[in-house]
C-alpha cells in the first residue's frame, strides 16, 4: 500500500489523464449559440499551419523528446526507473524537494512539462499559459492517493464499533481543505479532480467494506459540491482499484443522487472500459438515475490502475478493451437504456471522454456529428486528453474546434479541450507521472499490452505462492485450513482452485483435499509413566536384528538417528528380561517398536484397503512417547525416539503430527544444549560424536518437513555452533551426512528469500531465485566431486547415499523454481483463448528457470522409474512419493504452459511406473497423489495446447548450441540395463553441472536490471 500524504493540494491525473490539457469541447444543437469568448477573430491565412505549431517552441521541442522517450522500448523502462528513485527516495542527494540542483533539473526536464506548479501563484500562471494556447480549461485534483498491491485486502470493521484517532479526523480535514484550495485555483466550467481516497483511513475502511459514506465524509463532500456550484465549476470522482471501486460506485451514486438536480450534471462519476464489469456498471447507473430521476455524469477511460489491479478482472486483449471502451461511449450518446428496463426514458446525462486514443476519439465524436445533423436527441459530449503524452491528438482537436467555429458548423464542434495538469511538490509531481506513462504510454493507445515482453518480466518479479495476508482454504466440513507456501500439498489446492475458477469450461470436479490423516490415522492412548508398557506379542530375537537391518538399509543417512552400538546392546538386554528393560529405558523400548513397525512396513506387503503392516507397533510406541511436560531421564534417546516417531507419521501421510514431533524433538535439542558445541572433555568423543550426529538429523528432518507443510525453519542457522560431521572426521558416511545437512541448509536459504513473504512486494523473486542458484552451483560442484570420487565405476558401492543427494538435489531446484511455474500459470491463463496456436512469450532468463524446473522434475521420476524396476525404492517412507508427485505436477503445468520446454512424454510412463510401484508396496500417500495428478491432467485440458503435426519448436535462451543440447538430452537417453547403480553414467543432467548452473546465474544477472525496472513499474 503506497500512501503519499503531502501538505500541499496537487494535480491528480484524471485516470487516464494526468492534470494536462484536457482538450474540452462541447456539442450542442444549432439553435446554440457560440460563446463569446470561444470566438476567435476571422484569421484565413493562405496555408493552415500543422496543428502542433500552436505549441510554444520550448513546449513543442520538449514534447517531442518526452514523447520520443516514452515510445521507445529502450529508454522508457530505464528512465521510469530513474525517475522512481528519485521521486521516492529519502536521500538529501536524490530527493529532488531537497536538492536545489536536481529540483532545477527535473523542473526543466519533466516537471514543467507535465504539472501545473508547487503553489496557486505558479498554478495561475501555467493554467493562463495553456488558455492562451487555445484549451477551453483545466482539470486540478488534490492528489492524495493510496495504491494496493493487486492482491492487497484492507481490514474493516463494522462501522458502529471502529473507534478511529484524532488524527484520522485531521485528515480528512486536512483533505477536504486542501480540496477546496484546488477548487479555488480553477474557473467556471472547469473540473475539479476529488480522490476520496486522499481522506485517509475513515474513508478507504469504509469504502472497502462497501459500507454508507462516513457522516464526517458525507459533511465534507456537500461542502466541496455546494462551492463547486456556486463557483460555476463541476467535479469528477476519480476511479479506484476494484477493491474499493464498488464502495466509490455506492458512494458516487449517493452524491450524485443529493447535487445532480438540474439539467447539466454537477458530479461525474469514473467508469473504466478495460474492467469486464464496466458495461453493467454503466447500466447499473443509468437504471437508477432514469428511475430515480437525478441527471447522470460519466467521465470514461480506459483504466487507471492496470499494472496494480487484478488481472481477472480485465478484458483479456486490447482489442476488447476498445470494443468495451467504443461501446459504453456508444450506450451514452445513443441513449441505449438496459433491456430488462427498456421502458423508462433516458436520464438526463452527460459524457467526458478521457482518452488518447485517436480511433475512440474519432469514432465518438463522428457518431455524435451524425446524431446532431440528424436530429436525434442525444446527450453532452466533452473530450479530454493529457498535454505532455498525446499532444499530437490535442492540437487537432483544437485546431478542428476552431476549424468549426470559422464554419459556424454545430454538428462539427466538438468538445472543448480541457488541460488536466498537477500541482504540488516535485517529488510527487514526478511520481504521478510515472504511474501516467505506466498507463498510458503513447502509441498504444493508452493501455498496457498484456502480450509485452516487459509485461511477462513484472509477472515473474514476484512469488505468487507468497502472500503478505496468510492464505486459507475452506475444506467441505467448514474448517480453514492454511496455504503453506511451499507445501505441496497446499500447492495442489492452489492450481485446482485456480483453473476452477478462472477456466470454468474445464468442469473441474470437487477437490479431494486428502486431508491430513485421510490416508491412514494412527490413533493411540498415551501411558502414563505409572503404567508398565505392554511386552507381548514381540517377534524373536534373530527377527528383530533382521527388522532392525532392513530399516537400517532403507533409512540410509537417516539411520544415523538410531545409535548402532547402543541400540544393540539395549536389544540383547532386553530379550533377556523385556518388563524390566521396557521400564527402565522407555524410550529406548518406544525406539525399537518404531524399529519393528518400520520393517514389517518394509517386508510385510498390504492389502489395498487394510492398515500398514506393523502399525500396531507404531501405536504402541507413539502412547510412550512424552508429552509437552518434558523429557524425563535419557533425553537423547527421547530425541531419537521422537524423530523416528516423526519420520512414521509423516510416512502415513499424518503431516501435521509429523511436524510437532519433529519439532517437539528439536527444541529437545536446544533444551539439552546439542545445537552448540558439545566439547569432547565434557563426556568424550563418543558422547560429543552421538550429540552431533543427533543434532544434525533431526535439523534435517525439521527443515524437510518444514518445507512439505509450507512452515518457516524453526532454527536460525546462526545460532547453530556445533560442528559438521566432515569437520571431525573424513569418512564417506560423514562427508555424506554433512552434503545432507548444507542440502537442508540450502532448503532454509529457499524458504527464507524465495518464499519470504516480506519480500512479496518487492519484486525481488528473479534476484533470489540468481541467489539460490549461486549457492546451488557450490554446492553442485561438491556433490559432483563426492560421487566422482567415491562412486564413478564402483557398482558395488554406489548405494543409496548417492541416489539421495542427487534426488534431494534436484528436489532444490523443482522447489525454487516452483513458484515461477505458478507465474507462468497466471500469465497463461490471462492469455489463453484456447487455441493451439497461442503461446507465451517469456524472457530468456526465464524461459531457462523454467527448462532447468522441468530437466530436474524429469531426472527425479527417471531415477525413481529405474530404482522402481530394480525394486529398490523406499516404498514406505514419504520422500520418494513427495519428489515423484511434485515434480508430476510441476511438468503437467509446464507441458499446458510452454509444451516446447518438455520435447517428449517420456516422464508421464516414468510417473505411471513408479506410482505404481509405490502403490504396489503399500504407500499410503500414493494413491491421493495419484487421483491428483488425474484431477489435475482432467483440469489442464482446455489449457493444454493440441498436438501439431510439427514437432513444437524449442525454447532458446541465449545459450550456445552445445548447452542447448545438453539441456535435452535427458530426453535422447535411453535408460537400460546399464544403468543399475552407476548414475552418473546416465547421463551428467543426473546432477546438473555447476557451470550450468553458474552460466543461468550470471544470465539472470545480466537482465537484474530490467528485471528491477519491470517490478518498479507495477
Amino acid at each position: 500500500m503506497i500512501t503519499r500524504p503531502t501538505s500541499l493540494p496537487r494535480i491528480l491525473i484524471p485516470r487516464v489523464t494526468s492534470v494536462q490539457g484536457v482538450i474540452w469541447r462541447r456539442h450542442r444543437s444549432t439553435k446554440q449559440r457560440f460563446h463569446d469568448a470561444a470566438i476567435a477573430p476571422p484569421v484565413q491565412p493562405p496555408i493552415e499551419l500543422p496543428s502542433m505549431a500552436r505549441l510554444p517552441t520550448k513546449l513543442l521541442l520538449r514534447s517531442l523528446v518526452l514523447t520520443s522517450l516514452m515510445t521507445s522500448k529502450i529508454f522508457l523502462k530505464p528512465a521510469l526507473a530513474l525517475l522512481n528513485v528519485l521521486s521516492n527516495s529519502n536521500s538529501a542527494l536524490l530527493n529532488a524537494d531537497r536538492n536545489p540542483v536536481l529540483n532545477k533539473l527535473l523542473r526543466w526536464t519533466v516537471y514543467n512539462h507535465f504539472c501545473a506548479g508547487t503553489n496557486r501563484k505558479e498554478v495561475s500562471k501555467t493554467v493562463a499559459q495553456i488558455k492562451g494556447i487555445g484549451y477551453q480549461g483545466v482539470i486540478l485534483g488534490y492528489s492524495r492517493e493510496i495504491v494496493l498491491a493487486p492482491n492487497e485486502k484492507l481490514a474493516s470493521s463494522d462501522s458502529g464499533t471502529t473507534t478511529y484517532s484524532d488524527k484520522c479526523y485531521e485528515t480528512v480535514e486536512e483533505w477536504k481543505n486542501g480540496t477546496l484550495e484546488t477548487l479555488r485555483m480553477v474557473g467556471a466550467g472547469d473540473f475539479l479532480a476529488v480522490k476520496l481516497t486522499g481522506a485517509g483511513p475513515i474513508s478507504l475502511d469504509a469504502m472497502a467494506a462497501k459500507k454508507p459514506m462516513p457522516d464526517v465524509m458525507v459533511k465534507a463532500m456537500d461542502e466541496i459540491c455546494i462551492a463547486t456550484k456556486e463557483q460555476g465549476s463541476r467535479l469528477w470522482l476519480d476511479a479506484e482499484q476494484q477493491v474499493l471501486q464498488n464502495g466509490l460506485d455506492i458512494w458516487a451514486i449517493d452524491i450524485m443522487r443529493r447535487h445532480n438536480n438540474s439539467d447539466a450534471p454537477l458530479v461525474y462519476n469514473t467508469i473504466q472500459g478495460y474492467l469486464k464489469a464496466s458495461k453493467a456498471n454503466l447500466d447499473h447507473h443509468i437504471t437508477l438515475a432514469a428511475q430515480e430521476g437525478w441527471t447522470l455524469g460519466i467521465k470514461l477511460v480506459r483504466g487507471a490502475y492496470i499494472e496494480h489491479e487484478t488481472r481477472s478482472l480485465i478484458h483479456d486483449t486490447k482489442e476488447e478493451t476498445d470494443d468495451s471502451y467504443d461501446l459504453i461511449a456508444d450506450t451514452m450518446l445513443c441513449q441505449r437504456m438496459p433491456e430488462e428496463v427498456n421502458d423508462l426514458k433516458f436520464p438526463k446525462a452527460a459524457l467526458f471522454l478521457a482518452t488518447h486514443n485517436a480511433a475512440s476519439a474519432a469514432k465518438t465524436i463522428a457518431t455524435h456529428q451524425d446524431l446532431l445533423l440528424a436530429q436525434k436527441p442525444t446527450i453532452l459530449l466533452e473530450c479530454g486528453q493529457i498535454q505532455g503524452m498525446a499532444d499530437e491528438l490535442s492540437c487537432e482537436l483544437v485546431q478542428n474546434y476552431e476549424r468549426a467555429l470559422k464554419e459556424s458548423s454545430a454538428a462539427k464542434l466538438q468538445t472543448l479541450l480541457l488541460e488536466d495538469q498537477r500541482w504540488g511538490d516535485i517529488s510527487y509531481g514526478i511520481d504521478s507521472n510515472i504511474r501516467a506513462a505506466e498507463v498510458l504510454p503513447p502509441q498504444r493507445n493508452e493501455e498496457s499490452d498484456p502480450d509485452t515482453e516487459q509485461d511477462g518480466q513484472r509477472r515473474f518479479s514476484r512469488n505468487p505462492l507468497v502472500d503478505k495476508n496468510p492464505q486459507f482454504a475452506r475444506t467441505p466440513d467448514g474448517r480453514f485450513w492454511y496455504m503453506g507456501p511451499t507445501s505441496s500439498w497446499s500447492f495442489c489446492r492452489r492450481v485446482l482452485a485456480l483453473i476452477g475458477r478462472r477456466v470454468p469450461e474445464s468442469n473441474p470436479p470437487p477437490d479431494p483435499w486428502h486431508l491430513d490423516g485421510m490416508a491412514f490415522k494412527l490413533q493411540w492412548r498415551p501411558t502414563s509413566l505409572e503404567e508398565l508398557p505392554d511386552v507381548s506379542n514381540l517377534p524373536p530375537l534373530d527377527y528383530a536384528l533382521f527388522l532392525f537391518n532392513t530399516v537400517k538399509f532403507y533409512f540410509g543417512f537417516l539411520s544415523f538417528i538410531i545409535d548402532e552400538d547402543l541400540y544393540l546392546q539395549d536389544l540383547h538386554e532386553f530379550y533377556k528380561d523385556p518388563v524390566a528393560k521396557a521400564v527402565e529405558s522407555r524410550y529406548w523400548y518406544a525406539q525399537y517398536l518404531l524399529v519393528l513397525a518400520f520393517g514389517k512396513a518394509f517386508l510385510t506387503p498390504k492389502s489395498p484397503s487394510g492398515p500398514p503392516p506393523g502399525h500396531q507397533y507404531a501405536a504402541r510406541a507413539m502412547a510412550l512417547l512424552p508429552d509437552l511436560s518434558g523429557m524425563h531421564r535419557d533425553t537423547l534417546t527421547c530425541i531419537q525416539a521422537m524423530s523416528l516417531g516423526a519420520v512414521y507419521l509423516q510416512s502415513i501421510d499424518m503431516r501435521r503430527a509429523a511436524f510437532q514431533h519433529i519439532g517437539h524433538a528439536l527444541r529437545g535439542c536446544i533444551i539439552e544444549g546439542i545445537h552448540r558445541h558439545v566439547p569432547e572433555e565434557f563426556g568424550g568423543p563418543e558422547l560429543s560424536r552421538r550429540c552431533r550426529t543427533i543434532f544434525w538429523v533431526v535439523y534435517m528432518l525439521d527443515r524437510e518437513f518444514a518445507a512439505l507443510i509450507g512452515a518457516p525453519s524453526s532454527i536460525r542457522d546462526e545460532d547453530i555452533t556445533v560442528m559438521l560431521p566432515a569437520e571431525v572426521e573424513s569418512s564417506v558416511e560423514d562427508i555424506n551426512l554433512t552434503l545432507h545437512v548444507r542440502l537442508s541448509r540450502l532448503i532454509a536459504q529457499i524458504l527464507t528469500t524465495i518464499y519470504n513473504p516480506g519480500d512479496e512486494l518487492n519484486g525481488s523473486l528473479i534476484r533470489n531465485t540468481q541467489s539460490i542458484l549461486h549457492s546451488m552451483a557450490e554446492l553442485s560442484h561438491d556433490i559432483t566431486a563426492f560421487l566422482n570420487t567415491h562412486f564413478h565405476g564402483l557398482i558395488s558401492r554406489a548405494s543409496k547415499m548417492a541416489i539421495r543427494l542427487m534426488l534431494a538435489h534436484h528436489h532444490c531446484i523443482v522447489l525454487t523454481t516452483r513458484p515461477l511455474v505458478m507465474c507462468a500459470l497466471h500469465m497463461h491463463i490471462d492469455r489463453t483463448d484456447m487455441q493451439t496456436s497461442q503461446t507465451i512469450n517469456l524472457a530468456p532468463p526465464v524461459s531457462s528457470l523454467l527448462q532447468c524446473c522441468a530437466n530436474s522434475a524429469q531426472t527425479i521420476l527417471q531415477t525413481l522409474q529405474t530404482l522402481a524396476d530394480d525394486d529398490l525404492m523406499d516404498a514406505f517412507l514419504p520422500f520418494q512419493i513427495e519428489d515423484a508427485s511434485s515434480s508430476a505436477f510441476v511438468l503437467y503445468l509446464i507441458r499446458a504452459i510452454a509444451p516446447s520446454l518438455i520435447p517428449n512424454s517420456t516422464w508421464c510412463d516414468n510417473l505411471e511406473c513408479v506410482l505404481d510401484k509405490l502403490i504396489a508396496k503399500g504407500n499410503l500417500a500414493a494413491p491421493l497423489r495419484r487421483r491428483e495428478l488425474s484431477q489435475l491432467e482432467q483440469i489442464l485440458a482446455p489449457l493444454t495446447p493440441k498436438p501439431l503435426n510439427s514437432p513444437l519448436p524449442p525454447v532458446h535462451f541465449n545459450a550456445p548450441p552445445e548447452e542447448q543440447e545438453e539441456a535435452y538430452a535427458i530426453d535422447q537417453v535411453d535408460v537400460g540395463e546399464e544403468f543399475e547403480w552407476d548414475l552418473l553414467g546416465l547421463n551428467p543432467s543426473v546432477s546438473l553441472p555447476p557451470a550450468e548452473l553458474l552460466d543461468l546465474a550470471d544470465q539472470l544477472d545480466m537482465e537484474r536490471i530490467m528485471q528491477s525496472v519491470g517490478a518498479c513499474v507495477d
